[in-house]
């Protein structure tokens, strides 16, 4: 009788901490999902409220950027890198940025904050892509930078440094990007 008791027992704390952690990870799952629309609703508001020095880019800033940008084709991917030797999505933009001696964030996220977001149907070379990793819920975890407009309804190529294959151009409408697109900034600097 005595071990039916513990047996119990056992089994009774064990479903209690089965539930409390799925409960731990519903809140953050929600927490998460809440940050989502937080970071969103900021950049609204920081966009509105820009610095009275930050100015959009010139057509002539906008293509030396992609020059250097595209100056790194081929450099393989490495979180964190800023050189030749390896690069991350942030990272291309912070380098090719130095190119017209403006400043961005390190970070994908910081960089969403800073400019006008734009509708898919209004992007403009040079405008900044930003998307998210579904798989692991998160709000924006990569950047690249429009190149090259053929058809706005399905062919915009922006240029990013993908964890696979390094620097590389693609399209925003294949099949992964679009899905994992979260929005389009104008970048004020």
């Amino acid at each position: 009788m005595r071990n039916i008791t513990k047996l119990l027992y056992f089994l009774m704390l064990t479903a209690l901490l089965l539930d409390l952690s799925a409960c731990r990870s519903k809140k953050r799952a929600l927490r998460r999902k809440a940050k989502l629309k937080t970071t969103t609703t900021t950049t609204k508001t920081t966009n509105q409220n820009s610095s009275s020095n930050a100015q959009f880019l010139t057509k002539k800033e906008i293509e030396s950027v992609i020059k250097a940008a595209k100056s790194y084709l081929g450099t393989p991917y490495k979180y964190g890198g800023t050189t030749r030797l390896g690069m991350d999505c942030s990272g291309l933009m912070h380098t090719s940025f130095k190119a017209i001696n403006k400043s961005v964030p390190r970070r994908a996220q910081d960089q969403s904050t800073m400019g006008k977001e734009v509708k898919i149907k209004e992007i403009e070379i040079g405008d900044w892509v930003f998307f998210t990793d579904t798989r692991l819920g998160k709000g924006i975890t990569h950047v690249g930078i429009v190149t090259e407009i053929k058809d706005i309804r399905s062919q915009i190529k922006f240029i990013h440094s993908s964890t696979k294959l390094g620097v590389v151009e693609n399209n925003l409408y294949s099949e992964y990007y679009i899905k994992t697109f979260v929005k389009a900034v104008r970048p004020c600097i």
